[in-house]
């Protein structure tokens, strides 16, 4: 325990000894510096007194001339501060510009797809109708046919039957005349 407090001790010291040298140092800067300043300074006052003291006249200007140089940088500032919003007044209509021309190419395109869609819809139906009317035109042709067939089939079928009922009855003969 003694051992202890004897090094805390120690170490204080050692660190007490270099905040002092560490003070000491910045006293001895801070003298200097009052010395310059007050050597300095006194020049500086010197100046400024003559120079209200001489005129007030040339105080005067030097504000005005101040001012004016000051408002030449507030105009021209505000100058520059309105060509910016022009051109991002421009940007930004150029971006609407052309997001409504995106836009109109997009409803475009919808457009034409949606009637794309319907011209193939259309277009299936046209030739579903036209094929199916060729198809009832094509079965109405072939059943008539089948019907004219069957016509001539009974025709033959009754010539025939008339011809083989006049071989059975005989066949009446007619004699030629007699020649002169």
């Amino acid at each position: 325990m003694v051992r202890m407090c004897f090094q805390a001790f120690v170490s204080f010291h050692s660190e007490y000894q270099l905040n002092k040298e560490i003070e000491d140092m910045t006293k001895a800067k801070e003298q200097q510096i009052k010395e310059f300043l007050k050597t300095r300074g006194e020049g500086q006052f010197n100046v400024i007194r003559r120079l209200c003291d001489s005129t007030a006249a040339g105080l005067i200007t030097g504000v005005f001339q101040e001012w004016v140089k000051w408002t030449a940088d507030e105009k021209d500032e505000h100058k520059k501060q309105e060509e910016i919003e022009e051109r991002m007044a421009k940007l930004g209509l150029f971006g609407t510009k052309n997001k409504g021309s995106a836009m109109k190419a997009c409803d475009r395109l919808a457009t034409i797809m949606e009637v794309g869609c319907l011209l193939v819809t259309v277009h299936t139906w046209k030739k579903w109708a036209k094929l199916e009317r060729i198809r009832r035109y094509g079965s109405e042709k072939n059943s008539k046919k089948k019907a004219q067939l069957k016509g001539v089939k009974d025709l033959f079928r009754g010539f025939a039957q008339e011809l083989e009922g006049g071989l059975k009855d005989g066949t009446p003969r007619i004699e030629p005349a007699p020649k002169r």
